[in-house]
């Protein structure tokens, strides 16, 4: 399997993930014209290694500095995946990373913490 590796953009973030790892990031701003488009080779990838994998558990870095509505329900599609893999024994955390002085983004990662119950979401501040 392939590593997916796609830059970032003016309006979609950076997402760096490599099948021999177990840590995956996506980072940066996302408000693609087609978000649904845009996060669809990743919830592929995903689905692909979650069945292949030997890893034993997963963590995903989310570092996103806005986002939109459309990118919104596309994470949304993203944790659903994640909470079905852990459904299945799968442990998996969310390092939900924010800038400390992002309220809007932090408030996002305490709805998703609501939410998404069955996922390890956290809520890390950061400042640059």
């Amino acid at each position: 399997m392939k590593s997916l590796r796609i830059e970032s953009s003016k309006s979609t973030p950076s997402v760096r993930f490599y099948p021999d790892s177990n840590v995956f990031e996506i980072k940066g701003e996302s408000y693609p014209e087609n978000a649904a488009g845009f996060y669809e080779p990743v919830l592929h990838w995903l689905s692909r290694w979650f069945k292949i994998s030997d890893q034993h558990h997963m963590q995903l870095n989310f570092e996103l500095v806005y986002y939109n509505s459309s990118s919104s329900k596309a994470i949304m599609n993203l944790f659903d995946l994640l909470e079905d893999a852990v459904q299945t024994g799968w442990p998996i955390t969310v390092m939900w990373r924010f800038d400390n002085e992002n309220e809007i983004i932090r408030e996002s990662g305490e709805d998703f913490q609501m939410d998404y119950d069955g996922l390890d979401i956290r809520l890390v501040a950061i400042s640059e």
